[in-house]
């Protein structure tokens, strides 16, 4: 069979391009039925050559008034450009930029740091191209954008070490002196760290290195058991040593070690300072959420992820960014921590602030996460502030959660213990009706009760106006 591939450059040559170009009538006939020259006539700039009356595909964007329209939605020039590409490429192309951002002050920056002369000046002060990124990322990106980079620094594009320079273990031993710990050579000297695990000179160069266990270490049940007792709970330990504890389930030993635990103890203690309140600001908008977190990365990315999270659903129907958080206080305990994300949730709503919390805040309210608190007396405590199970559970979760879990819920509300169907009997309502002495103290103490009394038409049992 004969080989119909063309030799290479082939179409590089302007004639041959021409006579291919003839065969067919426009751009999309031609890339359908000859992708490689046009590719090349692409590439080379003779489209306009050979199709000077292509026709442009007018789109909705080249129409002024729909583009103006579409920018004025967007808070920030930066969210209009992330947002919408398509239409900030026709307003750049037309010139229509400048109607609708010319007071923005994201946009004023953006066009400062667009001229080659105001980069050229800025770049004058330093000395490296990182220095610059370090110190001003708007010159930095205008440049890079703009291909500016060869223009302004001599940069060095082939500064890395000799062929075999970190086979020499005197030369890992010199580099890891740099660094604290492995995980920080890892990330700052790659090809340092490569050698280090390839030649085993991990204690020689950090000497308080721990190695890896070897294979079937954490199959043998004493060890395993000696590592979890390191720990104060089951997640501790699973967090803390992943292998023992995925062994301690291969083998069938979880539960022989979640009895070694003290059920009381959780994740941190009560008073351990590990809290921290934290705020998101939405400037633009007056708005913002205060919050309290032991883990505040974690946190975080509740916010950013959770499609039901308040702070996304916000950021998501106004068509911009969650701001990075700001940290307000720090080493707080529990209680220190719920009181304080209340005083600066107040704080900022009697400034004329939105507050986008939802959640009760203030001590003893709301989730303590992983905190060992709710213990039989706190609950009960608590539990005697509502009048039904019902508003417990709305009021303070947490408490309900803790008592519901440990069985406490009929002690501290007499008449959860109630047989199915007992305020159907009329006996036992007007035992609860003469107990009372109006209606709403029947609502309050025997809610059951009172809702059977309209259900059931027991008329006679009503309380005198």
């Amino acid at each position: 069979m004969e080989n119909k591939r063309k030799p290479n450059g082939y179409w590089n040559n302007f004639d041959i391009c021409k006579i291919e170009c003839q065969k067919y009538k426009n751009l999309k006939e031609l890339k359908s039925n000859s992708s490689a020259c046009y590719n090349s006539i692409s590439r080379n700039g003779w489209i306009n050559i050979f199709y000077p009356n292509k026709g442009k595909v007018i789109t909705k964007w080249d129409n002024k008034e729909n583009c103006i329209v579409k920018a004025k939605r967007y808070p920030n020039f930066a969210t209009f450009i992330r947002l919408s590409p398509v239409c900030y490429l026709s307003m750049k192309e037309n010139g229509w930029l400048e109607e609708v951002f010319a007071d923005y002050p994201d946009y004023k920056i953006f066009k400062y740091w667009n001229d080659y002369v105001n980069c050229k000046k800025e770049c004058e002060k330093y000395s490296t191209i990182t220095e610059l990124k370090k110190n001003n990322k708007y010159c930095y990106n205008s440049i890079v954008r703009n291909k500016w980079k060869d223009g302004f620094f001599n940069i060095n594009r082939h500064n890395g070490k000799e062929f075999g320079y970190w086979n020499n273990k005197a030369h890992c031993i010199e580099e890891a002196k740099k660094y604290k710990t492995m995980t920080e050579l890892k990330d700052k000297s790659n090809g340092c760290y490569a050698s280090v695990l390839k030649h085993h000179w991990e204690t020689d160069c950090f000497p308080d290195f721990k190695k890896r266990k070897p294979n079937g270490y954490w199959d043998i049940k004493e060890n395993c058991f000696n590592e979890a007792k390191k720990y104060r709970n089951l997640k501790e330990f699973q967090l803390k040593c992943y292998g023992a504890y995925h062994c301690a389930i291969k083998n069938g030993w979880k539960n022989e070690i979640n009895n070694l635990y003290d059920k009381t103890i959780l994740y941190h203690s009560y008073d351990e300072k590990i809290h921290l309140v934290y705020i998101y600001l939405f400037v633009d908008y007056n708005t913002f959420y205060v919050g309290r977190t032991n883990n505040l990365k974690r946190r975080n990315q509740q916010h950013i992820r959770d499609h039901n999270d308040s702070i996304f659903k916000f950021c998501n129907d106004k068509g911009i960014e969650i701001p990075p958080y700001v940290i307000l206080k720090e080493n707080l305990t529990a209680p220190e921590s719920q009181y304080y994300e209340d005083f600066y949730l107040k704080e900022y709503i009697d400034k004329g602030w939105t507050s986008l919390n939802i959640a009760t805040t203030g001590i003893n309210k709301g989730s303590l996460g992983a905190i060992c608190k709710w213990n039989y007396e706190a609950c009960r405590e608590e539990a005697s502030r509502y009048r039904n199970i019902t508003e417990f559970k709305i009021k303070n979760q947490s408490a309900y959660n803790a008592s519901r879990k440990k069985g406490w819920l009929q002690d501290f509300f007499k008449y959860s213990k109630l047989p199915n169907r007992y305020w159907d009997d009329y006996e036992n309502c007007r035992k609860a009706f003469k107990e009372c002495k109006n209606a709403r103290e029947l609502i309050k103490i025997y809610g059951g009760c009172y809702n059977s009394i309209k259900k059931n038409h027991f008329d006679d049992l009503r309380y005198s106006r």
